[in-house]
Formats: C-alpha cells, structure tokens, sequence
C-alpha cells in the first residue's frame, strides 16, 4: 500500500500537534519522505520536503525503521550502510553503535534524535513505525526545533496522538490486504 493514502490524517493530525509531520518509507539506504504537513504548518522552516531523502541512523525516522524491522532485514541494512563511505558508513560498522541505538529505540517504542543529522543539527524528531504482519511499512516522524524540547517531553506531549493515527494508517492496511 502506498503510504500517501495517509495524508488526510496527517491533516488531521496536523492541528493536534502543530508541529510537521511526515510520512516515511525506506528506499535502499535511506528514509524518504513520501508525504509531510510541513507545507501547512506554522511551526516548519522547511516547505518542500516530499522527496528528501534522510540517513538511518542519525533520523528518528530511520532508527525507528531500522529497530523494528526484522532482525535480518536490520542486518541487511547495516551491512549495505558499513560499505559506504562517511560518518554513517563509519557508525554501522561500530556493532556497539548499533546495538545502543536499536535497544534505546526498542526501549523507548520510538525512535528519536536530537540534531544528530548534520545539515538539520537545529531540529530534533520523535518517529514510529507504522507495521502491519511483522512488516514495517513506514514510519510517522514529528519535528521540532531541538531547543524548544527534549525527545522525551515530544514524547509525552505527542506520541499517543501519533499512536492514534498510526493506528488508523494500519487499520487501513488490513483493509487493503482482506480486499485484495
């Protein structure tokens, strides 16, 4: 299913959270963002985002993906990312990089970061995955300034809105799985 199906909810989810959100899905490497509110919200720096590809392991979007996703598929990911070169090549093949980053994440239900993408450093993000038969389909990513709060206050704050409309994206997919 494509996950731009979601984008009534994410107008909806919109007033609730006031920060952009966006959709997410894993190509290859790398998270990209297949629909997002960021056009729409007040709060965003940021207007055209649809498109963008963001890194596994220094994204909320990515380390929820990667956490929740099957073990093997985890270890699919990371050893394509450990061949590359640069700063995520270098931390996948950190096995204790990745080992703290998937436990903190499954720990928490969320994956999170608090600037630790370089050319976005001022922004932080909360994501959760959005799963259906053991599968991640994608992920639903709020960001925020990074001075404005702490991954875990996001949490507290938005996190059961996010669940909620997870909740109906995944209800959706059961749907198109029982119909066809």
């Amino acid at each position: 299913m494509d996950l731009v199906a979601g984008r009534p909810l994410l107008s909806e989810l919109l007033p609730q959270v006031l920060w952009p959100t966006d959709l997410t899905t894993l190509d290859v490497d790398a998270m990209v963002i297949r629909e997002t509110t960021h056009r729409f919200s007040r709060l965003s720096f940021h207007r055209s985002m649809v498109g963008r590809r963001m890194p596994l392991l220094f994204t909320a979007s990515g380390r929820a993906y990667l956490s929740f996703c099957p073990g093997s598929e985890r270890e699919q990911l990371i050893a394509m990312l450990a061949s590359k070169d640069g700063e995520e090549g270098e931390k996948a093949r950190d096995p204790g990089y990745i080992r703290r980053i998937v436990a903190a994440t499954r720990e928490q239900g969320y994956g999170a970061n608090l600037g630790e993408w370089n050319p976005e450093s001022r922004f932080a993000a909360i994501a959760l995955p959005i799963m259906h038969n053991d599968r991640v389909y994608g992920c639903l990513n709020l960001v925020y300034m990074a001075k404005a709060m702490r991954p875990h206050e996001a949490a507290s704050r938005y996190l059961e809105k996010m669940k909620a409309t997870i909740a109906k994206i995944e209800k959706g997919l059961d749907r198109v799985e029982s119909d066809g």
